[in-house]
């Protein structure tokens, strides 16, 4: 198998790292050519310790600031600090060197089969989505869950279309963003998680529709299961997300800026709606609100990009100084 860099990014306080590292540290075989690289949002003094200390040499690990956004962190042009997922990602896409990677969320505990499924999608070169759910309670010791109670409305939706024994085809908007694995040269043509998500979300199945227009596979894998805290992803900071509606004049308008006709969704004429219609209207792979070409970015020189920050919401148009 080919190695494979699995990124975790984080902006809580306990993020229970702990929980992760010694549910892969079980997992993994003495020839695991695997490094975890935790994408820190709030990069406080002792927090790379922190995390080294949870891995305690079994694995290799590299902690990383996340990159300048718009939406979070110092560099930001909001008033508070949102929701940037896709920026983190897209941080840990620049300090990645592996073949394959593999993106967690925080909180979380890899089930037994978790890194087994990583691997078989590594070998295969495959765009692999795995599956959530979210607990209460959870009872974790020496990276085995003893004990948990089932969040009601942490169910993944995805659950019955899937195989114990395979992963299966799924449409890319049902790509969600808990667990994910693909190659790093395939995500970095596509020019990574499109931060035009930023505050609203969504940089998961945008993802997906982009790989559907590029005619990459998106596949389902039950197998690679993840169980999240609910009580820990509910902690501070809860950042802020935004999905504002607009009236249909102003929604034609938006469109008619991307050389659109017409819109492609129907419901509410909101933001994320509005996402949705730009992929598949201009039938586009590439991202639509990143602010560089992320195969070229280094660590070194990401925090150039914050010159290239708008300081205006592109969807209605208001100041971010005001969100």
């Amino acid at each position: 198998m080919s190695g494979v860099d699995i990124v975790y990014p984080t902006a809580r306080a306990e993020p229970a790292f702990g929980w992760f590292a010694d549910g892969l540290a079980c997992q993994l075989g003495d020839d695991a050519d695997v490094r975890v690289i935790v994408v820190d949002g709030r990069d406080a003094p002792g927090r790379r310790e922190h995390f080294e200390a949870a891995v305690a040499g079994r694995f290799e690990i590299l902690h990383v600031r996340a990159k300048p956004s718009p939406h979070q962190g110092p560099h930001r042009r909001t008033a508070s600090d949102c929701f940037a997922a896709g920026s983190a990602r897209n941080t840990g896409l620049i300090h990645a060197t592996a073949p394959t990677v593999a993106f967690v969320d925080d909180s979380s505990l890899p089930m037994p089969g978790w890194w087994s499924a990583v691997r078989r999608a590594a070998g295969r070169g495959e765009v692999v989505g795995g599956a959530y759910q979210r607990h209460w309670a959870m009872q974790v010791r020496g990276g085995r869950l003893e004990s948990s109670r089932a969040h009601a409305g942490g169910v993944d939706t995805r659950w019955p279309l899937g195989d114990d024994s395979r992963p299966v085809p799924i449409g890319g908007a049902r790509l969600y963003g808990a667990t994910i694995c693909a190659p790093r040269e395939l995500l970095l043509s596509l020019n990574g998680f499109d931060e035009i998500c930023g505050m609203i979300g969504g940089e998961d199945w945008q993802l997906g529709l982009r790989l559907d227009n590029a005619g990459i596979p998106v596949l389902y894998d039950r197998s690679m299961l993840i169980i999240e805290s609910e009580e820990l992803g509910r902690q501070e900071p809860v950042l802020l997300r935004i999905d504002p509606e607009i009236g249909e004049d102003e929604y034609s308008e938006r469109l008619a800026e991307f050389g659109l006709p017409a819109r492609r969704t129907t419901g509410r004429r909101d933001a994320s709606h509005f996402l949705a219609d730009m992929v598949l209207g201009t039938g586009s792979s590439a991202t639509f609100g990143n602010y560089y070409w992320l195969a070229d970015l280094t660590p070194e020189s990401v925090d150039r990009t914050s010159s290239r920050f708008p300081e205006r919401f592109w969807f209605d148009h208001r100041p971010l100084s005001g969100i």
